[in-house]
């Protein structure tokens, strides 16, 4: 049963895909972990977290050409 659709399309980077989708431990929505690849941070991770209802919380990025960095 499909709750809700939803594209992002606000990244600075060259994303590539989700990876996984975990829901949070705490009932408080889900993390996804998704690849980057551009020409400066090849292998890169992203983080995202967002509600229930697909609603953005937060992000992250780790990797080794970026560090870590999020909004």
């Amino acid at each position: 049963m499909q709750q809700w659709d939803k594209t992002w399309d606000n990244f600075t980077d060259a994303f590539s895909a989700f990876v996984t989708a975990q829901p949070a431990k705490d009932g408080s929505g889900y993390y996804l972990v998704g690849a980057i690849n551009n020409s400066y941070s090849t292998g890169d991770v992203l983080l995202l977290k967002i509600a229930d209802d697909g609603t953005e919380i937060w992000q992250a990025v780790y990797g080794v050409n970026t560090g870590a960095r999020s909004t």
